[in-house]
């Protein structure tokens, strides 16, 4: 069975500029696999040009072993879920209503719910403990329990593909370890993942695999504790970062601020 996503020598940009450049990877069923990098790395660019959302100069997106060109827009939606950052989250709707939404392409020719659909809708509501918040406005809510709804729909939706940018932003702590805990679960089921995150300790805790971008390139990828025991990583951080290895689990390292002088840094090694 071919991956869920497979990009190759992707290059892609806005206007004439590249933001992403020869662009090589891809995420197995059940595979978490995680982008990190600093700002302006190219990170949402591969999101973006892994939805279809973004056309690349060159190189070529893959679904399921079909090139992305030949996928019908509700073709795609009942495989793959997308949240970006600036999803526009439409303030009158409630959060029961946003989270049905995920099963739209599913729906029949008059939008109509069937009992199963509106089981996994309420499943979902469930996951992101939305259930008391479900009949709510999102207009009245705060940006963390909107992003939850937002969420919330992408998992009703049963992707076999889920491509997500920066989705645990607004949220505070014990939300975006559960938030991630059920993008995760999803991978378990067999669904591939794609997931952007800033936090590289996030990163670390959940991925299976790690994409490290600097400069709009993959400079590594691999398991955690090989990316982030890289020289790779502590270059893009500017040697601004130390790497520290967690008794009982040394394989998910965190990673902390130096703000000590300058100068090399060797990864997970005491000072």
């Amino acid at each position: 069975m071919a991956d869920p996503l497979v990009c190759e020598r992707l290059t892609a940009g806005y206007g004439r500029k590249p933001a992403l450049i020869d662009a090589a990877l891809g995420v197995g069923s059940g595979e978490l696999v995680c982008l990190v990098g600093p700002n302006g790395a190219g990170k949402s660019t591969l999101i973006r040009a892994a939805a279809g959302l973004l056309r690349p100069f060159s190189g070529e997106v893959r679904l399921f072993g079909r090139p992305l060109s030949s996928w019908s827009r509700r073709e795609m939606a009942r495989r793959v879920a997308v949240v970006l950052q600036s999803g526009i989250v439409p303030p009158l709707f409630t959060v029961r209503e946003i989270v049905e939404m995920g099963r739209a392409p599913f729906a029949g020719f008059w939008g109509d719910m069937r009992a199963r659909d509106a089981r996994i809708a309420e499943e979902a509501l469930a996951a992101f403990g939305l259930d008391a918040l479900a009949d709510r406005r999102l207009g009245e809510l705060s940006g963390g329990e909107a992003q939850r709804a937002v969420l919330a729909r992408a998992l009703a939706q049963e992707p076999e593909l889920l491509l997500l940018d920066e989705p645990t932003v607004h949220l505070d702590i014990h939300r975006e370890a559960a938030a991630l805990a059920g993008i995760r679960e999803l991978a378990r089921r067999g669904a591939g993942v794609l997931v952007v995150l800033h936090d590289l300790n996030l990163a670390s805790a959940f991925a299976d695999r790690l994409a490290l971008l600097q400069g709009g390139r993959i400079l590594r990828a691999g398991p955690p504790l090989e990316v982030l025991g890289s020289e790779e990583l502590l270059d893009a951080y500017e040697r601004s970062v130390r790497v520290v290895g967690l008794p009982g689990q040394p394989e998910r390292p965190i990673v902390l601020p130096d703000f000590r002088d300058p100068g090399p840094r060797y990864p997970g090694r005491p000072r």
